[in-house]
């Protein structure tokens, strides 16, 4: 089973696999995944042989928290893959910090950078109390400066203020 990154779709990059290895050292016996399906945040699947396996992902220089937990945001009540149910995300912190992540993976940085964190930080901490028009704001001015050089993110920051406005 191998777990795959398309955030450039051009250039996918393998971020998990797993690979049980042969049934019996020298009997050949036929097995393997026939499936594996993603579900509320884990992934599930079957083996010709030995049946059903779950696996969590976990951090790593190809998959970061946030993204982990963005990924787990998104959640089903019943789940048939076969019908591949459109997924999307609710404008929220987790899935901004998920775009951020990305875009750090892309090559944002340095001052850039400093000054997302420290907006996205102080916005979250604004949005719930009485400052939350500041929060609002911050959040769209730093989207509206990150969406020439970094679309995604900057869409993503100006969709959690519109939800938070």
């Amino acid at each position: 089973m191998s777990v795959f990154d398309f955030t450039d779709s051009s250039d996918p990059v393998e971020i998990a696999f797993f690979d049980r290895g042969p049934y019996h050292p020298t009997v050949f016996h036929q097995g393997g995944y026939w499936s594996a399906y993603w579900y509320n945040g884990q992934i599930y699947g079957n083996e010709i042989f030995l049946g059903f396996d779950a696996f969590g992902l976990s951090d790593s220089e190809f998959l970061t928290e946030n993204e982990l937990a963005a990924a787990r945001a998104v959640t089903f009540d019943e789940f048939n893959a076969q019908a591949q149910p459109a997924i999307a995300w609710e404008p929220s912190f987790p899935l901004v910090r998920a775009y951020r992540d990305q875009t750090v993976r892309a090559g944002l940085g340095g001052r850039a950078l400093a000054d997302l964190d420290r907006f996205v930080d102080r916005a979250e901490r604004f949005s719930a109390g009485p400052q939350a028009r500041a929060a609002v704001a911050q959040l769209g001015a730093i989207g509206d400066r990150l969406e020439g050089d970094h679309p995604v993110l900057g869409a993503s920051l100006r969709d959690l203020a519109t939800e938070l406005g």
